[in-house]
C-alpha cells in the first residue's frame, strides 16, 4: 500500500465516520440556544417577559401590544416589547418581541425572527418557542459548524488510531518473530483496523448520535480488529505462510 493509497482510504474513513453529523442535526427540532447565545437565553426567561407574553392577544403569527415597553435594561443589555432601532443601537445584547418577529442580538449577529404558523408563540414556555424558532431558521449552520467541531476530532482520533498506535507496531519490528520492516507497513496494518470499526461505528451513529460513544466503539473494535490480525498472523510472513499450507 502506498502513501497515495493509505492518505485516500484515511480520508474516506474519516468522511465515513462524520456523515451522521449532519443527518442528526438535519432531522433534530431544536437545540439549546443557550450554547449559542447564552445572554439571549438569559433574558428569554424573564418573568415579566413571559407575563406580557401571556396578556398579549396573539392571532394569524401576530401579536398586539400597546406601544414600547423596556423591561429590562443595563450597560450592556436591553429586553422589551417594540423596541425602536434607536433603543436597540448602543446595546451589546438585546431582544426586541415585536408584533410579527422577535429580534436578537448578542457576540455582532442579529437575527430577526419571524413567528411560524406551526407553533403557537404563547403555548409553554417562550424561551422554548424561541429557541425552536432559532433553530429552524440556522439550522444549516448550526449542523455545518458541528460538522467542522466534531468532524475535527474525529480526524485527531482517528489519526491517533491510525499513526501513532503504527508507531508502536513498527517498533516492534526489532522482534526476531515480526517481520513488518517499515513504518508504512505499520501504518497500513493499523489503517485496516478501523476500516470494520469506521462501518460499524457510522451504521450506530446513524441510530443512536452520541460522539463519545461513536468513538469508544470504534476504539474497542480497533482494539479487537488489532487482536484479531495477531492472532491470525502473529506480525509474521513465515507464520502466516505455515498457516496457509
Amino acid at each position: 500500500m502506498t502513501w497515495m493509497q493509505i492518505i485516500l482510504m484515511f480520508t474516506f474513513l474519516c468522511a465515513l465516520m462524520v456523515l451522521p453529523i449532519p443527518f442528526h442535526y438535519q432531522h433534530m427540532q431544536e437545540v439549546d440556544m443557550g450554547n449559542y447565545l447564552p445572554k439571549v437565553n438569559k433574558l428569554l426567561a424573564n418573568t415579566q417577559l413571559g407575563r406580557e407574553i401571556k396578556q398579549a392577544d396573539y392571532t394569524k403569527q401576530t401579536f398586539k401590544f400597546h406601544g414600547t415597553k423596556i423591561l429590562k435594561r443595563n450597560k450592556i443589555e436591553i429586553l422589551g416589547i417594540e423596541l425602536t432601532k434607536k433603543q436597540l443601537a448602543n446595546y451589546k445584547v438585546a431582544v426586541s418581541v415585536n408584533s410579527n418577529n422577535i429580534y436578537l442580538k448578542e457576540k455582532g449577529a442579529v437575527y430577526k425572527l419571524n413567528y411560524s404558523a406551526l407553533r403557537n408563540m404563547q403555548a409553554g414556555s417562550f424561551k422554548k418557542q424561541v429557541n425552536w424558532l432559532w433553530y429552524q431558521n440556522n439550522k444549516g449552520a448550526v449542523a455545518f459548524s458541528m460538522l467542522l467541531i466534531i468532524g475535527s476530532v474525529i480526524v485527531l482520533t482517528n489519526m491517533i488510531l491510525v499513526f501513532l498506535a503504527a508507531v508502536f507496531v513498527w517498533m516492534a519490528r526489532k522482534s526476531p518473530y515480526v517481520t513488518i520492516n517499515t513504518y508504512r507497513e505499520s501504518v497500513g496494518l493499523t489503517l485496516n483496523t478501523i476500516g470494520v470499526s469506521s462501518i460499524i461505528t457510522m451504521v450506530v451513529g446513524f441510530v443512536y448520535f452520541d460522539i463519545s460513544f461513536m468513538l469508544i466503539l470504534q476504539m474497542v473494535l480497533c482494539s479487537l480488529m488489532l487482536l484479531l490480525i495477531y492472532s491470525k498472523t502473529r506480525f509474521n510472513d513465515e507464520y502466516l505462510s505455515r498457516v496457509n499450507h
